[in-house]
């Protein structure tokens, strides 16, 4: 049986990966994808072998990259496992899949590094790689 502790930290990577979703599936993903990463996150995408920080521009190139040039759509998550680091920090290994706009799907593995923000207290990814 999972812990308390293991509970809450699925709900809160849940409640993350719910929000980018959506956001994602709105298509205002330039404007608004930017609320899921701390203000220093990082991503690293070995598609294309980009390095690019900050929420804004993470934000930018999930707009030009994933729903502009693939045209991912309605992400959702396939499988996942999540561990705690530390007191302010989970890590997540997971599997997303998304539509295409051509046509088909795109299965890919992702890693995401949440880390609780001292100013809200939520979390938010600090780092993102797929």
């Amino acid at each position: 049986m999972a812990s308390s502790q293991q509970q809450q930290d699925h709900e809160i990577v849940a409640k993350g990966n719910k929000l980018w979703e959506e956001i994602f599936a709105s298509g205002q993903v330039a404007q608004r994808l930017g609320e899921c990463y701390l203000p220093n996150a990082q991503l690293t995408h070995f598609g294309t072998f980009a390095a690019v920080h900050g929420p804004t521009e993470i934000a930018k190139f999930f707009q030009t990259v994933l729903h502009d040039s693939v045209g991912a759509r309605n992400p959702k998550l396939t499988s996942h496992v999540i561990t705690r680091l530390n007191e302010t920090t989970i890590y997540e290994l997971g599997k997303v899949k998304a539509e295409l706009v051509s046509g088909g799907s795109l299965e890919a593995p992702y890693t995401v590094v949440w880390q609780r923000d001292e100013a809200t207290g939520e979390y938010k990814i600090i780092y993102d790689t797929f």
